[in-house]
């Protein structure tokens, strides 16, 4: 990623978060903490907005970018219904 690209906190899901989430370990999720969307290596602190697994099965083995897309703004909305 380039400097005028880099990555700055968030508090909705991009589709950036989408790919990273599906290229980190086994037992990743993405959270939501102190407002911030971030990717953790195991549920822990935060809430919890999906795992890797869970992901994966919404994106499918190799998804393109409109996938990606698609399934960041679901976890979005999904964030926006929990109030948070």
């Amino acid at each position: 990623m380039d400097d005028h690209n880099e990555k700055r906190p968030h508090s909705t899901v991009t589709e950036d978060d989408v790919r990273d989430l599906l290229a980190a370990g086994p037992e990743a999720c993405l959270v939501l903490l102190a407002g911030r969307v971030q990717i953790a290596e195991v549920a822990g602190d935060g809430l919890t907005i999906a795992t890797r697994d869970e992901v994966a099965g919404r994106t499918g083995a190799e998804p393109d970018r409109t996938r990606l897309s698609e399934v960041a703004a679901e976890l979005s909305s999904e964030i926006r219904l929990q109030g948070a």
